[in-house]
């Protein structure tokens, strides 16, 4: 079956010949095959996980926004361009909203916000393993939350236009 459409460009899911334009063989199949089936169970266990990161973000927005009123929690990284593996972490980032006329301008001035979620955070028990690395070149928060998701969550406190 001749995989190529029309304007010669490759289908998702072709076989090697299609990308080589060498005939099919039992392996390229079964390499196909084997390949497809690896993708849906890694889709598979991203689906099964959404539910849990979708409540680590919402939690992290309620329980901050008891701190910072004027502050989002956006999610960034492999989670976020559907780009992750099951074992990958859940990159956040902490952001003002549109309403915030504060602007963090200094590495200082970002740890001590930090510090502060980092209190907040400490008296939650759906948080465990809370660790901050407040000298690292971007400082982090990492923790274990809901279902066993491991989030990172740093600070940007000003928005681009």
């Amino acid at each position: 079956e001749d995989l190529r459409s029309e304007g010669g460009t490759v289908r998702a899911g072709c076989c090697s010949s299609c990308l080589t334009g060498g005939p099919e063989t039992a392996a390229s199949r079964t390499l196909t095959k084997d390949l497809d089936t690896l993708v849906q169970h890694i889709d598979d266990l991203l689906e099964a996980a959404k539910p849990a990161r979708e409540k680590n973000l919402e939690r992290l927005h309620e329980d901050l926004k008891e701190v910072f009123p004027n502050l989002e929690v956006t999610e960034y990284g492999s989670t976020a361009t559907q780009m992750a593996l099951p074992d990958s972490d859940l990159d956040c980032v902490v952001v003002p909203d549109k309403t915030s006329e504060t602007i963090i301008t200094t590495k200082a001035e970002m740890v001590s916000v930090l510090e502060k979620i980092v209190a907040r955070l400490e008296t939650k028990d759906w948080v465990s393993d809370l660790v901050f690395i407040s000298t690292a070149s971007m400082p982090v928060i990492k923790f274990v939350g809901f279902g066993g998701v491991h989030v990172d969550l740093t600070c940007l406190w000003h928005r681009h236009a």
